[in-house]
């Protein structure tokens, strides 16, 4: 059975792909006062927006734990550009074979596991930002600025803004 563990990053971006601009323009917010948690919650909402895209939005490496015992194992965070590095359990750097493009990228050999894969992001930028996303991340930020102290889990609103990539990527996965 296929599966991918302890997804960890480095090496992270620091430009958010939604401006301060574009989230204080709805809560029609002037001023720079409530700047640093506006940020913050940008950076919230975008690692939420993450998790549940399971895309990386800024740029990173990421290295994760992958049993690939059946191959075709989709290669997390993507999108996936640049070296894949593919490491055995004995520290040994094996060839490997990648299929797939952009979000959805394949290990489909070395067959078995565990392997420690890394690879790297550039995740998007303000302009490449799919709009559907943006629009999910700026309503997560106005509503958790708007009921502060109810940080949780995404709003129903921006998941279901979200929701619309997500299937769109599962039919492209198909």
């Amino acid at each position: 059975m296929n599966g991918v563990l302890d997804p960890k990053f480095s090496n992270e971006g620091t430009t958010e792909p939604v401006a301060l601009a574009d989230v204080k323009a709805p809560l029609e917010l002037d001023g720079t006062y409530h700047d640093a948690f506006l940020n913050d919650l940008i950076t919230t909402a975008r690692q939420y927006a993450e998790k549940y895209l399971n895309r990386s939005l800024i740029s990173r490496t990421i290295t994760v734990v992958i049993d690939n015992c059946e191959g075709g194992q989709l290669l997390p965070y993507g999108p996936v550009n640049g070296a894949i590095t593919v490491v055995d359990a004995d520290g040994n750097t094996l060839d490997d074979e990648i299929t797939g493009t952009g979000n959805f990228q394949y290990l489909t050999s070395p067959i078995g596991g565990p392997y420690t894969v890394t690879y790297a992001s550039d995740g998007y930028t303000t302009e490449t930002l799919p709009k559907v996303i943006k629009m999910g991340i700026i309503q997560a930020v106005v509503y958790w600025f708007e009921n502060r102290g109810d940080i949780g889990t995404l709003p129903t609103l921006a998941r279901n803004t979200m929701r619309y990539e997500r299937v769109k990527d599962n039919l492209l996965f198909w």
